[in-house]
């Protein structure tokens, strides 16, 4: 299902221009998940330094479960 460029496009569109940090924190969850079929070779230059960006302010985050999902979403990255 990540693996459709719509569906892909919708999550990161969230992820990228969202302010609601709660909405920023499940999109997180849901790329954490399914970030094992996320090749960011594949993202343009602008989605992948955006979605680096926003990825280290969850790691430099004071909440748990913010910093958790980013670092399983590293973790899953690094395994793709």
């Amino acid at each position: 299902m990540f693996g459709k460029k719509e569906f892909r496009a919708i999550i990161f569109n969230f992820f990228f221009h969202c302010k609601d940090l709660e909405i920023n924190k499940t999109c997180l969850d849901i790329i954490s998940i399914l970030c094992r079929y996320v090749v960011l070779e594949k993202l343009i230059d602008s989605e992948r330094e955006f979605f680096l960006e926003k990825t280290i302010f969850f790691l430099n985050s004071d909440f748990f479960e913010e910093y958790e999902a980013a670092l399983d979403c590293i973790h899953n990255l690094m395994l793709s």
